[in-house]
């Protein structure tokens, strides 16, 4: 990473106190030890990674710089999820460390979460060995100085199934923990051989007999492995065998504990599973980020080539296939962001029957003669999910159906309504209504290992090259994403059937297919800001929308896009990268929003990690372009965030467009404009002029000086009114009265001089004297 310092801040008990070792507190120089805390205080808190720019700045204390001024740290949680201390990296300059640097740290600290609980769950290990060795062999002593008091001793211990075996293996006691736990009773299983409770395959690999000999030459015998039950249950058992030995060393016996595990070890594969799960979420984040703006640069510059070389066979034979390439890989980081449950979902009320109608034809093309499709509805609830997302959903199954069925078979769909009882649910799963798809093939099936593994990203039974192993994973990470659940069936030459449980949603409203973008390229002439970190994407994102005829403003951070606000008010959209270093994009939208209400925000990004609330659900006013896009996709998604405004969304009650060619002149302008509620279309020259003319005109009034630097204020005016008849002019020049107007200029519209220099009062009124309402602003020059 970046940072020239790090280290562990241990939490040493009460909430505001903090523990640094003495080398550590080195880095933090002289601040004070309660400004150390408040820069730790956050990760305390539950928050998931604080992030400051300048430690010193964000102190609020008066003291020397420290050698760490940038300041990142995650914090360090034991098994219970309390927070036991803070990973931290620092740099001695402000704003030195960035989002991979974020990364790196929170995997350092997910492995280190891991690694204490490890440690935690074998030290309880050890100690219930230790504990259940030393009340063993208390017992046993115990048994053998008075056998009169077995019976007494077992009857109490519920918890462990306790056994007498003799010298051979054959059962001599039977105690109630034995006869819960297996489900025998001791009329049952006295007198029969221990092996019974042993797999077929130990039996054959003479598991039981090696038991045997182990504990007589060392005492002792431990394993864990699954056994037996009376019904045919297995469980997961913790068994230790010793021998009992008489006053001459011999063995004469052996004493058999069985403890049943298998809660236990499977809220650790829960753990586990978990942590891989955050482990690889993490991991996706930074691939997802990176990969993403490599991708939008590739398809970007396709797109390009392809525009360039209409007619050219050769070169779009080759483009084409580097743009499947590319197309490919973004899928697959798709894929693995669905799988990690941090894609960027837009759930609405869907009818479930209604999009699987819809699919069914092209489902059919796509699966082939040889598979016969059927649906069936027998529930007709809107459910809340990602339309989009869903119909993907529904598409892998399908297919991964017809993989599983190579000689064609039957693949039938369903939907039904459902209310689940807390009773019928096992996990932290929410009891309700809900809306259950059903996906049911009378293909191979699968076996139990294999059914196991199913969801997990990138196993695959298919051949090398055949399958990437995410399509199941993608449908149940998303699923969950969702809130909802996801159930696999399935047997070998007994097809499979999976079933995908989605929330209900009490909404009457709901749509079952999706709309589709036009299939022209829109234009516009309004003034974007682009703010992109990654120089290769700004630079492509520019190029387009230049060539789309936007005025285009640039910035490399989310500091630069504000600065760019402030000295420009024309500014229309704020088009922003989501994984800003710093300051995110979601964070610099509501600082812009708070500077100019009403401004259209598109976000971009391939992993909208800044952004993204409640199991990575978009919130509903938040508009997002995914990483990579094309130049069409860019089009769209501009014109339509623009177009989605309310007329004068910036709150103004009249639109100008303000022509000036001293661009300082004109900046103070529009501020004074904009704060008489009047929003600004700003242009320098005829040739910008001409431009706002060639892509609708949206303007009510026109302010235009006359001496452009050589061109004549008056040729702007005949193209304004050429193009909008009757449009109000207002003639700003620093000739003053004596400006000289055209013979025919009374007739084209209404007409008014405004002498340089003049006050905002003097702007308000010869724009009001033209008919249009304005709002009270404070006199300035």
């Amino acid at each position: 990473t970046a940072a020239r310092c790090g280290g562990f801040a241990r939490r040493s008990g009460p909430r505001d106190s903090l523990a640094l070792s003495d080398r550590d507190r080195a880095h933090f120089g002289g601040m004070p030890m309660d400004a150390i805390a408040s820069a730790f205080q956050p990760v305390f808190d539950g928050e998931r990674i604080v992030h400051r720019g300048d430690l010193l700045q964000d102190a609020g204390h008066a003291c020397k710089p420290p050698p760490m001024r940038s300041f990142l740290a995650v914090p360090v949680s034991s098994h219970t999820g309390a927070v036991i201390g803070a990973l931290f990296l620092g740099h001695p300059e402000p704003g030195a460390l960035d989002t991979r640097d974020e990364l790196v740290l929170a995997g350092i600290a997910t492995q280190a979460t891991l690694a204490i609980e490890n440690a935690r769950l074998l030290e309880a290990s050890r100690q219930w060995r230790r504990d259940l060795q030393r009340a063993v062999a208390q017992r046993t002593e115990e048994l053998r100085r008075s056998e009169l008091h077995l019976e007494t001793l077992l009857a109490g211990i519920t918890d462990y199934a306790i056994m007498l075996l003799d010298g051979d293996g054959r059962i001599l006691t039977w105690n109630i923990g034995g006869e819960r736990i297996f489900g025998y009773g001791a009329d049952e299983i006295l007198g029969s051989h221990f092996s019974r409770f042993y797999a077929r395959a130990e039996h054959d690999d003479g598991a039981p007999q090696r038991a045997l000999r182990l504990a007589g030459e060392k005492g002792t015998y431990e394993i864990e492995a699954w056994r037996t039950r009376k019904d045919g249950t297995r469980f997961w058992a913790s068994a230790m065998l010793m021998a009992i030995r008489d006053d001459d060393g011999n063995v004469t016996g052996y004493a058999k504990v069985i403890r049943d595990l298998t809660e236990a070890r499977v809220a650790e594969q829960r753990l586990q599973q978990a942590q891989r799960m955050e482990v690889v979420g993490q991991l996706t984040g930074g691939i997802a980020h990176d990969f993403n703006n490599l991708l939008t640069i590739i398809l970007g510059n396709i797109d390009e080539v392809l525009r360039l070389h209409p007619d050219d066979s050769a070169v779009r034979t080759a483009a084409e296939r580097v743009s499947g390439a590319a197309e490919r890989a973004a899928t697959l980081t798709r894929q693995l962001l669905a799988f990690s449950r941090r894609q960027a979902l837009k759930p609405t009320p869907v009818n479930a029957t209604m999009l699987l109608a819809g699919m069914s034809d092209m489902l059919q093309r796509t699966l082939g003669e040889n598979v016969h499709v059927r649906t069936t509805f027998s529930g007709n609830w809107p459910c809340e999910v990602d339309a989009h997302q869903l119909e993907s959903a529904i598409l892998n199954l399908a297919i991964n159906a017809r993989d599983a069925m190579p000689e064609g078979g039957n693949l039938a769909l369903d939907v039904s309504n459902v209310h689940l009882d807390d009773e019928l649910l096992g996990d932290d799963r929410v009891s309700g209504d809900y809306v259950v798809i059903t996906v049911a093939d009378t293909g191979t099936g699968m076996p139990a290992e294999v059914l196991e593994r199913a969801c997990e990203p990138f196993f695959t039974t298919k051949p090398l090259g055949r399958g990437t192993g995410l399509g199941l994973s993608q449908v149940y990470g998303f699923v969950h994403q969702s809130g909802g659940y996801f159930t696999i069936a399935s047997e070998p030459g007994a097809g499979t059937t999976i079933r995908i449980f989605l929330p209900r949603s009490h909404e009457e409203k709901s749509q079952g297919v999706r709309t589709a973008l036009p299939a022209s390229m829109p234009r516009g002439h309004e003034t974007v800001l682009l703010v992109e970190d990654e120089a290769g994407v700004r630079r492509y994102c520019a190029e387009q929308l230049r060539e789309l005829g936007y005025t285009v403003l640039e910035a490399g951070d989310a500091h630069a896009a504000l600065r760019a606000l402030d000295e420009h008010p024309g500014i229309e959209l704020l088009l922003t990268d989501v994984g800003l270093p710093a300051m995110n994009g979601g964070e610099l939208a509501k600082r812009a929003l708070a500077r100019r209400p009403g401004l259209a925000v598109l976000f971009v990004s391939g992993y909208p990690r800044g952004i993204v609330q409640q199991r990575g659900r978009l919130p509903s006013d938040v508009e997002l372009l995914s990483k990579p896009y094309t130049r069409n996709q860019l089009a769209q998604r501009v014109r339509a965030r623009l177009d989605a405004r309310p007329a004068h969304s910036d709150g103004a009650s009249v639109r100008a467009l303000l022509l000036e060619d001293d661009t300082s002149l004109r900046q103070t302008v529009a501020q004074l404009l904009l704060h008489i509620g009047v929003s600004v279309v700003e242009v320098g020259n005829l040739a910008e002029t001409r431009a706002v003319i060639a892509n609708g005109l949206p303007v009510d009034l026109a302010i235009v000086d006359m001496n452009l630097g050589g061109e004549n204020g008056m040729d702007a005016i005949r193209d304004l009114r050429a193009k909008k008849p009757g449009l109000p002019v207002i003639i700003a020049s620093g000739y003053g009265d004596a400006v000289q107007r055209s013979p025919d200029e009374g007739s084209q519209g209404p007409t008014e001089i405004l002498p340089k220099p003049y006050t905002l009062s003097a702007l308000r009124r010869t724009i009001m004297s033209m008919g249009f309402p304005l709002r009270e602003g404070n006199e300035a020059p």
